[in-house]
């Protein structure tokens, strides 16, 4: 027990070594992982021109958790994190997989069947021809939304596992909940 309170301890230290002292700025997947997040943002936010889109609610709580949020000061602050990073992800993964029913409707629905002119597919409806341009623009959209997502899962869980294994070296006590 005493063991375990010295590494705690010495985890809250403000030293030159401590790990809280490299927690302050951000490692270069954390970097990254924002950049993918600032990215999103902006595609999300133009993509509302076309429709409703839920994603950029998504990235705003992936932004509150990576760029807002204080480095955790000790083992049970890296835990909360680490599971609200591994909620995030869960919350990505739902995501993309409701990206990918709406993309496989909406490519089907909106667009002209193999190299139709839209004025082929579309010649009665004036209002449907001119939206051809603006729904192209909302697939082109979600297609890269959906990789940006699949990138953002992808680097979420190598930090997570990059976490994991940093608090397994802090920590006495195995950490079987985590994955």
């Amino acid at each position: 027990m005493d063991n375990d309170r010295s590494i705690s301890m010495s985890y809250i230290d403000l030293g030159s070594d401590s790990p809280t002292s490299k927690e302050s700025c951000p490692s270069n997947l954390e970097y990254i992982i924002e950049l993918v997040i600032y990215s999103q943002l902006v595609i999300s936010l133009f993509l509302c021109i076309g429709r409703t889109d839920y994603n950029f609610m998504l990235y705003l709580l992936g932004y509150g958790v990576f760029c807002v949020e204080m480095p955790p000061l000790d083992v049970n602050g890296l835990i909360r994190k680490i599971t609200g990073i591994r909620r995030f992800l869960m919350l990505i993964i739902l995501a993309t997989a409701i990206e990918a029913i709406w993309l496989s409707f909406a490519v089907s629905a909106w667009l002209c069947p193999n190299n139709q002119n839209p004025d082929v597919c579309f010649v009665e409806d004036f209002q449907m021809n001119w939206e051809y341009k603006l729904h192209q623009y909302i697939i082109w959209g979600s297609s890269i939304n959906f990789i940006l997502k699949l990138v953002l899962g992808t680097l979420c869980w190598m930090w997570i596992d990059k976490e994991r294994t940093k608090l397994e070296a802090i920590s006495l006590k195995p950490l079987i909940f985590f994955w």
